[in-house]
């Protein structure tokens, strides 16, 4: 008896005692029949899911649901670092009334250091990556409390140098020097008169 395969409309010659069970004229044929089925089922099965790190949507099947929550390698490492800088700040602070004051490391300004990856970094800077997100390059972290080591997430803010200069002036500690009258400026170098 003739019959058409399913996937591909070939005609096929079947013997009698197959027509009910015969459907593809091919193993290639029923591979793609059962790659279609298999995509059916987890199609079913999938869940939305999102990233923990970049928030990314994930489709996941129902074996995976529960076990993975990053969308990549990447994205997981970035997670961990940021749990582990948080850790980092919180066993070397002192919480000082609402302030947590570095109490590691500080530059002679007065301005707590921490490392990140080997490199240096002001302890704020790194309390802001790591509790509020990415800091944009060229921008400033600035305090609320004017406290030089403070590295409470909640007095710390993102701005300019413009707004960190404004904010300085306003609360009143930006010191301008009074120069001589018998000097002048020239070319980005004070120079005497004589």
């Amino acid at each position: 008896m003739i019959k058409n395969c399913i996937i591909c409309g070939k005609e096929m010659e079947v013997p009698n005692w197959l027509i009910k069970r015969k459907k593809y004229c091919s193993r290639h044929c029923h591979g793609i029949a059962a790659g279609q089925r298999q995509k059916e089922k987890f199609a079913k099965d999938k869940k939305l899911v999102h990233c923990m790190e970049c928030q990314k949507e994930m489709w996941l099947p129902k074996h995976l649901q529960g076990k993975q929550k990053f969308c990549s390698k990447k994205c997981k490492t970035e997670f961990h670092k940021i749990k582990d800088y948080k850790r980092y700040i919180q066993k070397n602070i002192v919480k000082d009334g609402n302030c947590w004051i570095w109490i590691k490391a500080h530059d002679p300004s007065g301005y707590g250091v921490a490392s990140k990856e080997r490199k240096k970094i002001h302890a704020h800077r790194l309390s802001y990556l790591a509790f509020k997100g990415e800091i944009p390059k060229g921008m400033c972290i600035l305090h609320s409390c004017d406290v030089k080591a403070c590295c409470n997430p909640d007095h710390l803010w993102l701005g300019t140098q413009k707004d960190n200069m404004q904010d300085c002036i306003k609360k009143g500690r930006h010191t301008t020097q009074i120069y001589d009258s018998s000097k002048f400026f020239k070319g980005g170098n004070y120079v005497s008169s004589r």
